[in-house]
Order: C-alpha cells, then structure tokens, then sequence
C-alpha cells in the first residue's frame, strides 16, 4: 500500500514593531499652589511685607523608563511688575522651597532644594543646581514640589501706586548636560490697596504724613558757568524731587538755615537772590497752588495741597534759579557758597 504524505506548509506572519519604544520626555508645568493673595492694605502692611505659603506650584510629569539624574531647575521673571507706571524690582520678589507641602514629602526633601529665600531676578535664578535624586519612574510618574512666595516690605511697597501687580514667573528644567527639558510660565500677583492708615484692617487709623527729597535733591548745586548765566540767570531742575504721601490736606515750607551763604571768601550774597519754584511731577497731585519764593532763613509756604489727599505718593518738580543781571553774583567774588535748606510737611 503506498503511503500517503501530507506535506505542511505553515508560514507566520508577525505585524507590529516589536523594537523598544523611545522614552517619552519628562515635562513640568507650573500653577497657582492654593496659598493667601498677598494684600498690601495699611503701613504695616508695607513696612512688614507679605508671604503665601506654597503658592508655587512645580508639578513634574514623569513618562515611565525615566530616571534624569542631577537635573536642574531654574525661575526667571518674564515681564515687568508694574502698575500705574510704577515698577517693583524683582528683587523683591523671593522665593522658598517648602518641602512639607509636596505631594511626595519624601521626594521633595530627597532633592537637597535649599529652602532659604531667593529673590528672583529679570534673568534666570537658580533654584536647584543639581538634585540630589533623580526624576525616575517608576517610582514617581507624578509629583510636585511647592515654594512660598514672599512680598518684601519696606519703602519699594510705599513708591507704587495701588493696584493688582502681576509676576509672571518661567522655570526650566535642565537635564545635567545643561539642555532644556521643559519650561512653563505662571502669572502670580499680590494687591496694593493702600488706605492711608498706620495700621489694622481698614481706615480711620494714623494719618500718613511722610515727605522726602529724592533723586539727588537732597545735595543740589546751581553753577555760574560763563557770561551768560550772570546775563540770563542761572536754574537748576530736580525732575520728582520732592516725594510726600499725605491722607490730609497740607502746605510745605522752605527754610534756609542763615539769612546769607556761608563762603571762605569775603563777598556776602543773600539766600533771599535764589528763587524756588515748584511744580506737578509724575505721578502728579490734583488740587496744588504752587509758589514762587525767594529763600530765607523764616519759612516760606511754597506749595499748598488742597482737598482729598490720595495715599499713594506723589512728586514735585524742583527748579532753582537766580534773576537776570543779579549783581550779588556778578560782583562776588569766585567760589563756594553753601546753605542748608529745611522742607517741613504742616497741616494745612
């Protein structure tokens, strides 16, 4: 009998890519932490500053098969803070590592973040040079970390105008090569809404009174330089010179400190020759009666603050001037000549 063969032929057919996939990128993305809006209200306020614990939030997302070693971490403020014209430093602005309130305790105290204060800059700051665990998954394909967010206080808080200030702040994450892994921005604020009290929740405390020469006028010179300024007159403009922050209505008066210059030569010019004027800076006062005095040795109103005072503070221009063809100077003799001038802040 002849056998029978069957003859088999079994072909397999494998559809896919059994190669490894490439490991997708570690990312972090940056948010509001749930902390307190910072709230500027009264002077203690401003003097004292404000802090939001764990209101910066650093989330890191972490695709399996990762495991970044000695990554770093870097903050920068992105735009101005600024409100009304007036700006606060970055410097101010500064921030603390707070590992307590990380969704991983273990992990964020692992990482070696100093956990000081660091003021922010408009160029990158580090916050993590190089951690001391790495980014790995498993065991962490999710995780954040958290920094408080502080407002320092001190006279920075009292030149800006009330308002809600933005502080837009990017961080990036480095791999230890130093190549950027990933980067997110987040818009944090604190308020100024300063309502003229020393101190407490809301108004009817001290009344604020606090006047300053800035921007070099508290040391001003008025030189005769040729002819022409003992034909025309010689002037000097402190632009803003004179910043004051009142919640009532008030007058400033100038006083010099001798009726004359005080000179190593023998000529004797009047402090009564140098005239004083006032005017509007920026931001400007409303309702200001402006003067033109002549300098003494008894005080001299030389502007008057009328009506509602705004909390927020405001300037005035300064100018210093002598009249056209004063013989005090052209028949004195060259040199120094020096006063000291006094500006009081009183009630109107």
């Amino acid at each position: 009998m002849k056998a029978n063969i069957f003859t088999l032929c079994l072909l397999i057919w494998f559809s896919g890519n059994l190669s490894a996939q490439p490991k997708k990128d570690i990312t972090i993305s940056s948010s509001q932490g749930g902390g307190s809006y910072i709230q500027f209200n009264n002077q203690n306020d401003l003097d004292n500053g404000g802090t939001s614990i764990g209101n910066i939030q650093i989330q890191f997302a972490i695709p399996g098969g990762n495991n970044e070693k000695n990554w770093k971490l870097t903050v920068q403020v992105t735009s101005p803070i600024t409100v009304n014209n007036t700006t606060l430093d970055p410097q101010y602005v500064l921030v603390k590592h707070n590992p307590s309130l990380s969704s991983e305790p273990t992990f964020a105290n692992a990482i070696n973040a100093p956990q000081v204060y660091i003021p922010m800059n408009y160029n990158e700051v580090t916050l993590i040079a190089s951690s001391a665990t790495p980014l790995k998954a498993p065991p962490y394909y999710s995780v954040n970390i958290r920094y408080d967010l502080k407002i320092q206080g001190g006279p920075q808080l009292v030149e800006l105008q009330n308002g809600s200030y933005p502080c837009q702040l990017t961080f990036r994450l480095y791999n230890s090569g130093g190549v950027l892994m990933s980067s997110s921005s987040t818009t944090y604020g604190f308020g100024k809404y300063f309502n003229g009290s020393g101190g407490g929740g809301g108004g009817g405390g001290t009344p604020l009174t606090s006047l300053t020469l800035v921007n070099g006028a508290q040391n001003t010179s008025l030189d005769f330089n040729g002819p022409a300024d003992y034909i025309t007159g010689a002037s000097l403009t402190i632009s803003n010179g004179l910043r004051t922050q009142s919640t009532e209505p008030y007058q400033i008066k100038v006083k010099s400190s001798t009726a004359n210059f005080s000179s190593s030569q023998t000529s004797i010019i009047p402090v009564s020759a140098i005239k004083l004027q006032s005017t509007n800076g920026a931001p400007a006062p409303s309702n200001v009666t402006h003067n033109t005095i002549s300098l003494d040795n008894i005080g001299k109103t030389l502007m008057i603050k009328d009506g509602w005072t705004d909390p927020n503070p405001v300037y005035y221009n300064l100018k210093y001037f002598t009249m056209p063809n004063d013989t005090n100077f052209s028949n004195a003799r060259s040199g120094n000549y020096t006063t000291t001038l006094t500006y009081t802040m009183e009630p109107k």
